[in-house]
């Protein structure tokens, strides 16, 4: 299949994805407890969905035509999915456990190798950046928004 037919069918149920989590945000009740709604995280990630699905979209469709005349690629395999799909189900199974910070570090850490050319791995570089976006999404989530999120072994 090629690229951007790829691109297309990802982006299509991604696009599916995000309006059914987007529709299910929306029947979320609002408790205004503090300064941002229970709804807010929902809406905000299902809107970003949206878009970033949509964008997916537009660059399959306009690879089509530069597609047109060459023949079809390779697979390129599903070790990547397959991989992320692990990080996924790992990250769920001990974010109760562990706690928000040392579970999405671990996880971005993870996701960086899977998504990185083998000659551009640079883990020293992949767990600054993902103890750094750990850190700096718990204190948003916590300190900006009020909400709670798994501490874990901290406690």
């Amino acid at each position: 299949m090629r690229s951007g037919v790829k691109d297309i069918v990802s982006g299509g149920a991604l696009f599916g994805l995000a309006v059914a989590m987007l529709v299910g945000a929306l029947g979320i009740k609002k408790t205004l407890l503090v300064g941002v709604g229970s709804d807010f995280a929902p809406l905000l990630v299902a809107t970003l969905l949206i878009w970033m699905s949509a964008s997916i979209i537009v660059r399959g469709v306009r690879a089509l035509p530069a597609e047109a005349g060459k023949p079809a690629g390779t697979a390129g395999g599903g070790r990547p999915a397959a991989a992320t799909f692990v990080l996924i189900a790992f990250y769920v199974a001990l974010l109760e456990r562990v706690g928000f910070i040392i579970t999405t570090a671990l996880y971005l850490v993870g996701q960086f190798y899977v998504m990185a050319p083998r000659e551009d791995r640079r883990p020293v570089k992949f767990v600054v950046v993902a103890v750094a976006v750990a850190v700096a999404t718990y204190y948003i989530f916590v300190a900006a928004f009020d909400l709670m999120l798994p501490s874990g072994w901290l406690g």
